[in-house]
């Protein structure tokens, strides 16, 4: 939606607030600590990772890093959402 700024800038987008709370070094942080908790969690399970690919033969190393990854977004997203629900962004005016 094209709102006008508070000097009368007619037709120019209204600065997007919705991350005021968070910022970049918020996403950062939740991006590091996603990775960091995943990280030690294929540590602490790596047998049982090994485990459960060992079926695919030579895909189970691509299927490892792909749950790996999939799972940092998963935290990432997570921590986000958390974030931004403890910051009270979740509530709609």
């Amino acid at each position: 939606m094209s709102t006008p700024y508070q000097s009368g800038g007619a037709g120019r987008d209204a600065p997007h607030r919705d991350d005021a709370a968070i910022g970049r070094a918020g996403h950062y942080t939740c991006a590091v600590l996603g990775g960091a908790l995943v990280l030690a969690l294929t540590v602490v399970y790596y047998s049982a990772l090994v485990a459960l690919t060992r079926p695919l033969g030579l895909f189970s190393t691509t299927a490892m890093v792909l749950g790996v990854a999939a799972a940092v977004g998963l935290a990432w997203l997570t921590l986000e959402l958390a974030w931004a629900w403890r910051a009270g962004r979740h509530r709609r005016s």
